[in-house]
């Protein structure tokens, strides 16, 4: 992500820029403000110029509600952070269900979430909320048939069933 500014700086130039102007900052991303109070938040976003998300779970056998919440859900809360700064700009790296367990080199292309037949617009935006929804009903008749470890076994099974199906397996 950083490899033109890297190139046009020079190493020691870029590395003093990192640590002068990139910060990370830990907080529960699920949590509205990230967990902070109301005045941190706004605190917090007062101080951005841009945002890079890289906050994910990268367990292949994570329930599915909670890779959910984690992966995709939680960037409402990134959004939000980036409004209240002004509309900053917000860079998320996709870290989980993205490759499965494919190796070698695997070229960036822009594809259809499994389960949507949407066709893209002119910018290649994909709409997402209609598999979300169904993937969160899903979850929610699970949570209401299985309690305890046959719910968690069941949401690892409806997880990986998602990745099966988009054949990252």
């Amino acid at each position: 992500m950083f490899d033109t500014l890297r190139e046009n700086l020079g190493e020691q130039a870029f590395g003093h820029l990192l640590a002068e102007r990139v910060h990370c900052v830990t907080g529960e991303v699920t949590k509205a403000y990230f967990g902070l109070s109301r005045g941190k938040f706004n605190a917090l976003a007062a101080q951005l110029d841009v945002v890079v998300n890289s906050a994910a779970s990268v367990n292949f056998r994570e329930e599915l509600d909670r890779a959910l919440q984690i992966n995709t859900l939680s960037l409402d809360n990134l959004v939000k952070l980036c409004e209240v700064a002004n509309n900053i700009p917000l860079v998320h790296v996709s870290t989980c269900y993205v490759n499965g367990y494919r190796r070698g080199n695997i070229d960036e292309t822009t594809q259809a979430p499994i389960g949507v037949d949407l066709p893209p617009s002119p910018a290649e935006f994909r709409e997402t909320a209609a598999l979300i929804e169904r993937l969160q009903l899903a979850v929610e008749a699970l949570r209401q048939k299985y309690e305890g470890r046959a719910l968690k076994v069941r949401l690892i099974e409806l997880g990986r069933g998602r990745r099966t199906i988009s054949g990252v397996e």
